[in-house]
């Protein structure tokens, strides 16, 4: 079985923001420890799947042993992007009764493991609300320390909201200028009613010159211009 290749951002400003998100949903799980996240968006394309890879990685490398699942049973993009086989996945875990060793992928970062959503299934919605799958994200929580679940859009399936109901907290991707505000609040409700533990919202695709202000003190991570001097001959 072939080890997954993930690309890892190295920009000093995105790895600050992952850093700040890890410890922020530390700090959210009050008394209880969140160890199964859920990353939602309501529409396809808002940096979802890149959020959980990029979070996924932070936590990896902050000494977590780390299982980032692909739950989009119907669209799954993560066979062609990173060559992972489709004859076994999270699909097939329940109809074949497969050994978690035998469809976790490992990959090219230490203590990140990967899940992929394996062939289509005729019945997702079924196939998350099956006792089944409880018991197969229980064993998983014994076996690794943080779970990310990545979802399809909440604005196309009701997939999404029944995984983050599962989980123990769930955060939304929001791309800048690529939602409505009718939208969010449409997700969002369809959390709520989930009975999600809604943590918040991730704002993603903000155009650098609008989030260079907010890390003016760290100027340390842009490339400053430096203005020559001009020197005037003497006569």
């Amino acid at each position: 079985m072939s080890i997954i290749e993930f690309y890892e951002n190295q920009n000093a400003v995105v790895q600050e923001a992952l850093s700040t998100l890890r410890t922020n949903i530390s700090f959210a799980g009050n008394n209880k420890k969140i160890k199964k996240l859920a990353i939602v968006s309501y529409n396809a394309s808002e940096g979802k799947t890149t959020t959980s890879i990029n979070l996924s990685i932070n936590y990896a490398r902050a000494g977590f042993n780390t299982l980032l699942i692909d739950t989009d049973m119907r669209k799954s993009l993560e066979y062609k992007t990173y060559g992972a086989d489709v004859d076994t996945g999270l699909s097939t875990v329940i109809s074949d009764k497969l050994y978690m060793d035998q469809v976790v992928r490992a990959t090219n970062i230490e203590n990140l493991f990967f899940l992929p959503s394996g062939p289509k299934h005729l019945d997702p919605t079924g196939y998350f609300s099956s006792n089944e799958f409880k018991e197969f994200l229980a064993k998983a929580e014994k076996e690794y320390d943080f779970i990310i679940l990545d979802t399809p859009a909440l604005g196309s399936v009701i997939d999404a909201a029944i995984v983050a109901s599962l989980a123990d907290a769930a955060i939304m991707i929001v791309s800048t200028g690529r939602i409505k505000m009718s939208g969010f609040k449409r997700a969002r409700d369809q959390l709520l009613k989930a009975n999600v533990n809604f943590l918040g919202v991730v704002l993603n695709k903000v155009k650098k010159s609008e989030y260079r202000k907010y890390f003016d003190i760290y100027g340390y991570y842009f490339k400053r211009r430096i203005k020559k001097k001009k020197w005037s001959k003497r006569k």
